[in-house]
């Protein structure tokens, strides 16, 4: 019996020490996609500055429909402080509030995932004239608490986020591109 505690403890302490190397080399959030949509950016801009409009693009709403019905909106939209907050049982519960924005080319905002969390995760949109379209980057960068890092890079968290945003982007082309 000493010999199995032994080979026990000595496991999950093996483990233990892998898992905080895996969160200390494990790299920040960091995700970057891009599209090029044939309209003009006025078009394109509708759908960004008021979170009532990402409903028709956003992946996450496609993922859970009920997002929408349990989404509360404040401040007036296209301005500093237009903020949505969702509760949704499978794609969690947040907030996020637009830091800065440009018309028709630059909306900054933050993202919270917890009550109380001060550490938000960053989102940018930029939208820049490329032929006779318009190309959008999305971008978002953050810093996940430190036991979470392990399991974002075993996940493929940015992988992840990665898919997210090419269908998001994809169904924002559909959306500006239809006739």
């Amino acid at each position: 019996m000493k010999k199995f505690l032994k080979i026990t403890g000595l496991t999950i302490l093996i483990l233990v020490v892998v898992y905080v190397i895996l969160c200390l080399a494990a790299p920040p959030m960091q995700v970057e996609r891009s599209i090029v949509i044939n309209a003009k950016d006025s078009v394109i801009w509708s759908k960004f500055g008021d979170f009532k409009q990402w409903d028709s693009w956003s992946p996450w709403t496609k993922k859970d429909p009920d997002i929408t019905k349990n989404s509360t909106y404040t401040g007036t939209p296209y301005t500093k402080g237009h903020q949505v907050a969702w509760k949704s049982k499978s794609q969690g519960d947040g907030r996020q509030v637009i830091e800065d924005i440009k018309p028709y080319s630059y909306i900054k905002t933050a993202l919270y995932f917890q009550p109380g969390d001060s550490n938000p995760g960053i989102s940018e949109f930029k939208l820049a004239p490329e032929g006779n379209g318009t190309k959008v980057t999305w971008n978002m960068k953050g810093k996940m608490p430190f036991m979470f890092r392990g399991m974002g890079l075993v996940m493929g968290m940015n992988k992840m986020l990665a898919g997210m945003f090419d269908d998001g982007l994809s169904n924002l082309k559909t959306q500006c591109e239809k006739p």
